[in-house]
């Protein structure tokens, strides 16, 4: 093939989330024409097409800034994130004497970036297209291997792989030889003045410092894509959300947390032993879908006081994503009801109804408030439960229930299909400032 060169080909391909094919140019500029000939419905029989509009070249865009935003998100602008994201997927070799603590527990047969990034792009890709409605997909590229020295841990992965990717690349997976199934993340750098933050979906990661590295045990051993989900979350400016405040792993119903006790994978490793890990990511808030741009304004309800009922929808369903109770003397502390139907990402959780968070965006105890106008933002941001303790479900409020919160009166009225109808009535005062429990993985 030589510049200029028009080349023909044919492929059959399963098709992705909502139907959608994705056709990705890794390096330069090129014009695509698409055929589409025609389909095999599962189970059916082969269907023509009559001529239509197939292709939709635009790019994907957040949700403007409008009032609603305004008024919930801090810094919106900053936490945004929305379009196709360029994963740069390496490998570090670890040393057979390394002394990192992550790497005592053994290592994997084998880790090859190729394979990950098809692994993540058929396992982790999906789970974010359809969260974000398309406006958020992150593509997995192989970008090499190197070795670690002696003392490098998962951050010195992590920071390597930063540095070695430049354009066209905007995020890193970084990942190794090691068993460990941890991992860490970020957005990258930070800036307390908007005008002078960086757009890190078209700034390569060696400028941006954005990147995850997740060990070798969750993307080569035994394949867990809830980790590499948790830990992109978090280069989408999403923090944890916890009860805590001496773990910021204790909410079942969070991808940005811990994991339904149900729903998990295992392999046999002979003699009748099993291997056991969670294998399936659960859904996460919808303020941080609605943070980073992937949910309307037209899709949150504002309620600062009085009494309303309204139909909440399963999350990334087109309906009301979100009510949002902000607290009456000081609107960066926050309610959130969300529909959690047991469907989808969500099938293994241990409680379904409607769930109510507490969004907690004020400055006391958070780590650079003061830098950042006097209040929380991006993965410093905490966000809990609104009742109930750790690892329980007491936040998932059922159909039939009366609960009061804080003030308001929540009481859940009715489910169809996956939606459920709601009755709001009080004013939302804020509990104190929520623990923090510091950064984590």
């Amino acid at each position: 093939m030589v510049p200029g060169q028009t080349v023909p080909n044919m492929v059959v391909v399963p098709v992705g989330v909502n139907g959608q094919v994705s056709l990705f140019n890794f390096n330069g500029s090129v014009d695509v024409i698409v055929d589409v000939l025609g389909w095999f419905p599962a189970g059916g029989a082969y269907t023509g097409l009559t001529p239509a509009r197939l292709m939709d070249t635009r790019p994907a865009d957040a949700a403007p800034i409008g009032a609603v935003r305004q008024a919930l998100v801090q810094r919106p602008r900053m936490v945004q994130t929305a379009g196709i994201d360029r994963v740069a997927v390496w490998v570090c070799d670890v040393p057979a004497d390394s002394v990192a603590p992550e790497y005592g527990f053994g290592r994997v047969a084998s880790a090859d970036p190729a394979a990950v990034a098809a692994w993540a792009n058929e396992n982790v890709s999906p789970w974010f297209a359809t969260a974000s409605n398309a406006r958020y997909v992150p593509v997995f590229v192989a970008a090499g291997r190197f070795t670690l020295g002696r003392t490098d841990g998962g951050q010195d992965c992590m920071e390597q792989a930063i540095s070695r990717t430049g354009a066209p690349f905007t995020n890193v997976l970084a990942t190794d030889t090691g068993t460990y199934g941890g991992g860490l993340g970020g957005p990258g750098l930070l800036s307390p003045v908007d005008s002078r933050n960086i757009d890190v979906m078209r700034t390569p990661p060696s400028v941006s410092r954005r990147g995850v590295w997740v060990g070798g045990g969750s993307t080569s051993d035994l394949l867990a894509p809830t980790v590499v989900v948790h830990e992109i979350g978090h280069s989408v400016h999403w923090p944890h959300v916890y009860v805590g405040p001496g773990t910021a792993y204790d909410t079942l119903t969070d991808v940005m947390s811990w994991h339904p006790d149900d729903g998990w994978c295992e392999r046999g490793l002979g003699g009748g032993s099993l291997r056991r890990w969670p294998c399936v990511a659960q859904n996460t808030m919808a303020f941080n879908r609605f943070a980073a741009g992937w949910i309307d304004d037209a899709q949150v309800a504002v309620q600062r006081s009085g009494a309303a009922t309204y139909t909440l929808t399963a999350p990334a369903d087109d309906g009301l994503q979100m009510v949002a109770l902000p607290d009456a003397g000081d609107g960066r502390a926050i309610l959130t009801l969300e529909a959690r139907p047991k469907v989808g990402p969500d099938r293994f959780n241990g409680a379904e109804g409607v769930a109510a968070y507490i969004v907690d965006q004020r400055p006391s105890g958070c780590p650079d408030a003061a830098v950042f106008g006097g209040v929380c933002v991006s993965s410093r941001r905490r966000q809990a439960p609104a009742i109930g303790g750790p690892r329980t479900y007491d936040h998932v409020l059922a159909v039939g229930s009366t609960t009061v919160i804080h003030g308001v009166t929540v009481t859940v009225t009715a489910k169809v299909g996956t939606s459920y109808t709601v009755q709001v009535s009080g004013t939302f005062a804020a509990p104190a400032q929520l623990p923090y429990a510091g950064d984590g993985g």
